[in-house]
């Protein structure tokens, strides 16, 4: 197989793996308080990526999928982070900036931060990509969430959720 075919089996792979996770959403580890039955889906936002933290608390371990419940969450990245295909008999493995995220998470929400690797990386042993946080609403609206820039980003984000709660309250 020469190197621009392997190039775009590549690319075809993780456009088509992009495609499958779309069309069936999976569930994530709860990392809200309280046990019993798992909460539904419309009272929960979803939240995927190669996550460090959430909101200070160490997840790494626990995957790379997890339940909110609805607010303000601070979601870190950095490190190793990758992904191997074997039926591709590739795969790619990066070393992540840290990068923080305040998301104003909604019940029924969806929020990922995904690696996107650039198509060239087939080519040879090096290459590049780039980080996207993006969230999507329960209608299905997407938009690009930016990485957390200053302290005030964190701080506005938390006075949102506090608004939201005094709102729903009264």
């Amino acid at each position: 197989m020469n190197r621009t075919h392997r190039a775009w089996s590549l690319v075809l792979g993780v456009l088509l793996g992009g495609l499958a996770s779309c069309l069936h959403e999976r569930r994530g580890v709860p990392l809200y308080p309280g046990g019993g039955p798992p909460r539904s889906r419309n009272e929960v936002a979803l939240l995927y990526g190669p996550i460090q933290l959430v909101d200070g608390a160490r997840v790494t371990a626990k995957g790379d999928a997890f339940e909110l419940m609805p607010g303000c969450h601070v979601v870190q990245i950095g490190g190793t982070a990758g992904n191997f295909d074997p039926l591709q008999q590739g795969g790619w493995i990066t070393t992540l900036p840290p990068l923080t995220f305040a998301f104003r998470m909604a019940a029924g929400g969806t929020y990922a931060i995904s690696v996107n690797i650039d198509a060239g990386l087939g080519l040879g042993p090096n290459g590049t990509g780039h980080v996207v946080a993006r969230e999507q609403d329960a209608r299905g609206h997407i938009t690009v969430v930016p990485a957390v820039r200053d302290r005030a980003a964190v701080d506005g984000c938390r006075q949102w959720d506090l608004d939201g709660r005094a709102a729903a309250s009264g």
